[in-house]
């Protein structure tokens, strides 16, 4: 470096100094000739470059964009491995250049940047360049160290690991795979073996090596477990699907000996590694159901033992066989969705069964959703739900279990009970996706949306209270779309329960306090101190509110044999008991809001209601009847419909009849009766001209008859345009799209529909009249059914078409009509207008056109209101005609049918009653 040295004159009047500036000494490897050792290993200086020059004829390796000075350090292995040379400086870049060889001008550039490795040869010289990038350098400090070639890569050389745990780095220099040696993928050449013995039962995790700096290298373990490389045999573990590199984990047994099988992802001489950590299981210590495991905003997801858990006394099960035991955990729904899952992580136990529950003890608890190892359900925002994972009794590890809300959904949820009243307060998360508005706006909107709140802009509401009551207030609050953090300070009355801290993108937490009034009126305020911040599902509870009946349930008609369903929707303060009773007397084991009679008989007829008791009072629901029709005569309750039909055309003529059995089918074409058709449906896969004509068909249980309306099918000569496409789902496909989220209920309106039992057909036509089913009908899986592109058959791409979606309780009936007709349990979309969507080739993922607008739904059960009329005979005349009177419903249509031979019912006349009264004659001859 530069150093000055001063000279002073003096003279009697005056005084002269003189500076001189001087060069530092070059540093002593300047030239390649001085190249320092690097020795010994590992090995590290500090010094400067300043005073370094560079010497004819020196390379620059493979970049030009270094400054005029260099240093040189030079390395001579006596063993095979690699070698590490990196450089630091505070102020200035450097960059190392490696090189093979001993000669300046005869050198190979093998690595550049301020870290390298270079693969080591006994017997071969390595230099290594130090410069600056664009400019001048000063101070610095350079380091190196030395791996040598792996000696565990033989099984037989295998590294033993003692203890707990372990960080270990790895290169695979010169490594093989050796005769015999177990492979996961073919294309493996290159191995390394450790093996590790298990201290004591216990959790094992095995992750790539965070530690290693860079960590660059990608390598996959596999575990097995043996005497010798051709006796090994694979061990089972977990790991994530989509992460091939770990983290992988296992159950462990004391004393055994594990070998892990180390192999890289490429061929380059980076390093890798992985980290093995142990532990032992503990006591489970969420056995009970009081001792569950929060799931919050800050543990999203926790890992607990069920080392000596157990089913405590009156605990639901849901795993079949047994003995079982079970660990709980519980969460709170930070917002309304539809797509909620507890699901089971890399915990070392597998095949667990998961279900979730609601309610606030072990004997009111009801099931939301289950599942094997995932358990999806409907949640509601600020409601707790309880998880039990169960396992077999015999089943000891640990159980890593997660909760959460997948995309707010957009529909409103009164909450029984709220004293909120304020609609502002009242309102639904939307769900908008992917950089829409996601039910997040910055301003006070209508209802529908949640809302912000500035600094100095509270929100209030006086709400009557009783004081010394206790209540409960929840609502979730946010601050995601907003880049300052903020604060939400919460009134109730004179007093603040909270001053809640909400840092900037805080996704929607839930919070909870329990208040006591002091006056009849209370005034709730929220008010934002600083920043902005989201809040939604407001509400305030009466702690001891005691049940009230919110919906009653409804008078239900069914046919013997056919299901009924009664249901209720209560409020109160927790816990809830209910009971449901018949002709006065309670039923054995009717305790949910929802009564279900899977195959009612005459011996079922009668009234129901239902009584809710909690700490604080009892509420009953008005008796409603349930009659049950056991016709014995057969009768159509679904009659044969016509239509026009082109060639080609797929067609069904269908029925449903009841009275009692067996009831046999014959359908009659032109009154012909047809060969072998003998059910209640007639199926034309292929319509042809020859199959135009009139059809009905007569049912007849072997003692009388009924005949149905005649239906005819009429040729067209010209088929309409088809090929347009829809895509027949209710939930987007789309990756990053949440466009549709249409889940389908069962009658309770919670349940999700799943199975075979269940089918979804979709409905098309130009116009609402003209609906007819397209594609096959689909099976469900936890509320949404089988996806499938549909190409319509009588709407051409790009044609405006009236679509709907029909689901069914097949139990009930082969199609949606049949099912409705019998009683059973049926529902539909409301009616959506959409363009076909055109083929494309190739085809597009998910091809057709979505079902737009699509909204959830749920089904129903029983018959519809039928309305029965009275005849009455008010003339007979001279002639022998018959005059009747039908009093009935006005607006109904009525089918009279009349019975001949004492056995056959046929269709008489179609009347359409108008007023409430209306006559027609019988001028038939005999004795009808």
């Amino acid at each position: 470096m530069k150093s000055t040295t001063r000279l002073a004159l003096l003279a009697a009047s005056c005084q002269l100094t003189v500076f001189c500036s001087t060069l530092a000494a070059a540093p002593l490897n300047d030239n390649f000739a001085d190249a320092l050792p690097i020795d010994p290993l590992p090995y590290s200086i500090t010094g400067n470059l300043q005073g370094a020059t560079r010497e004819p004829n020196e390379p620059l390796g493979p970049y030009s964009d270094v400054g005029t000075e260099s240093l040189w350090w030079s390395f001579a292995p006596t063993e095979l491995g690699v070698l590490t040379v990196s450089a630091q400086a505070d102020l200035w870049q450097p960059r190392l250049v490696a090189y093979r060889g001993s000669v300046l001008t005869n050198l190979e550039s093998l690595a550049t940047a301020a870290t390298v490795r270079v693969r080591t040869d006994p017997g071969q010289v390595y230099q290594f360049q130090l410069a600056a990038v664009l400019g001048s350098g000063s101070e610095f400090a350079l380091a190196a160290s030395f791996t040598p070639a792996p000696t565990n890569d033989l099984f037989a050389q295998r590294i033993h690991l003692d203890g707990t745990n372990h960080t270990i780095s790895a290169w695979f220099l010169d490594a093989s795979v050796e005769p015999g040696e177990p492979l996961a993928d073919p294309a493996i050449t290159r191995t390394l073996w450790w093996s590790w013995t298990a201290p004591a039962d216990g959790r094992v995790v095995v992750t790539p090596a965070s530690t290693m700096v860079p960590p660059t290298g990608k390598a996959s373990v596999a575990f097995y477990t043996g005497p010798a490389v051709d006796q090994l045999t694979p061990f089972s573990v977990r790991a994530p699907n989509t992460y091939a590199y770990g983290p992988w984990t296992f159950a462990a047994t004391a004393g055994t000996v594990y070998h892990l099988q180390l192999w890289p992802q490429g061929d380059g001489p980076e390093p890798t590694g992985f980290d093995l950590a142990f532990t032992t299981f503990s006591p489970a210590r969420n056995d009970n159901f009081a001792q569950a495991t929060v799931l919050d905003y800050d543990h999203p997801s926790t890992i607990e033992s069920n080392v000596g858990a157990t089913r405590e006394p009156g605990e639901p099960s849901q795993r079949a066989g047994g003995p079982n035991k079970s660990i709980w955990w519980r969460w709170t729904a930070p917002y309304n969705s539809t797509g909620a899952a507890a699901q089971v992580g890399l915990g070392t136990l597998t095949n667990v069964t998961l279900a979730v529950y609601q309610g606030a003890s072990l004997s009111t608890l009801r099931l939301v959703g289950s599942g094997t190892d995932i358990a999806r359900f409907d949640a509601l925002a600020t409601e707790t739900y309880f998880i039990a994972a169960e396992t077999a009794a015999d089943a000891d590890g640990d159980i890593e279990l997660s909760c959460s809300a997948w995309g707010p959904n957009g529909s409103h949820r009164e909450i029984p009970g709220n004293l909120v009243k304020n609609p502002s307060f009242e309102v639904f998360i939307t769900a908008d996706w992917m950089g829409g508005n996601g039910g997040r706006p910055l301003t006070i909107a209508p209802d529908g949306q949640s809302y912000a709140w500035t600094g100095g802009e509270p929100l209030s509401q006086d709400i009557p209270t009783t004081p010394g009551q206790s209540y409960r207030l929840r609502f979730v609050y946010a601050n995601e779309d907003h880049i300052d953090d903020a604060t939400l300070r919460v009134k109730f009355g004179d007093v603040e329960i909270a001053l809640l801290e909400v840092p900037r993108f805080q996704w929607w937490r839930p919070a909870e306090f329990t208040l006591t009034a002091a006056a009849s009126v209370s005034r709730l305020e929220f008010l934002g101190d600083a920043g902005l911040v989201d809040l939604d599902q407001v509400s305030l509870l009466w702690l001891n509110d005691p049940p009230t009946i919110v919906t009653p349930p409804v008078a239900a008609t069914v046919f013997s044999g056919r299901p009924a369903v009664f249901q209720a929707t209560i409020s109160g303060a927790e816990p809830l008991s209910l009971q449901w009773y018949f002709n006065g007397a309670p039923l054995a084991g009717a305790t949910e809001a929802m009564l279900t009679l899977p195959s009612v008989t005459p011996a079922d007829a009668g009234s129901y209601f239902i009584v809710a008791t909690n700490a604080f009072g009892a509420a009953t629901s008005a008796p409603v009847s349930l009659i049950v029709e056991s016709p014995v005569s057969p009768q159509f309750v679904l009659q044969p419909q016509s239509d026009r039909v082109y060639a080609g055309q797929y067609v069904g003529l269908q029925v449903a009849a009841v009275g009692t059995p067996p009831l046999g089918y014959q359908w009659f074409h032109d009154g012909v009766a047809v060969p072998g058709a003998t059910s209640p449906s007639l199926v034309f896969p292929n319509f042809s001209t020859n199959n135009a004509g009139t059809y009905l068909v007569k049912v007849s249980n072997g003692t009388e008859s009924a005949t149905s309306l005649p239906a005819t099918l009429t040729f067209a000569h010209a088929a309409p345009a088809s090929g347009g496409l829809v895509r027949f789902a209710n939930v987007s496909e789309a990756l990053g799209s949440l466009t549709i989220f249409a889940p389908v209920f069962d009658v309770d309106g919670v349940t999700r529909l799943n199975g075979p039992d269940f089918a979804a057909q979709l409905y098309a036509g130009a116009t609402p009249e003209e609906l007819r089913p397209v594609g096959p009908p689909r099976d469900f899986s936890s509320g949404f059914w089988q996806p499938m592109t549909v190409v319509l058959p009588n709407a051409a791409p790009n044609a405006t078409v009236f679509v709907q979606a029909r689901v069914w309780d097949r139990r009930s009936g082969v199609t949606y009509e049949t099912a409705r007709a019998l009683g059973g349990k049926f529902g539909r979309s409301g009616l959506l207008q959409i363009v076909a969507g055109e083929p494309h080739l190739p085809p597009f993922p998910f091809e057709g056109t979505p079902l737009g607008g699509l909204i959830s739904f749920q089904l129903q059960a029983g018959l519809p209101n039928f309305t029965t009329g009275r005849l009455e005979l008010i003339e007979r005349r001279d002639d022998g005609t018959l005059l009747w009177q039908l009093k009935g419903a006005a607006g109904f249509r009525y089918l009279v049918e009349r019975q001949t031979d004492g056995a056959n019912w046929t269709p008489f006349q179609l009347l359409m009653n108008s007023t409430g009264l209306v006559t027609f004659t019988d001028t038939s001859e005999g004795d009808a």
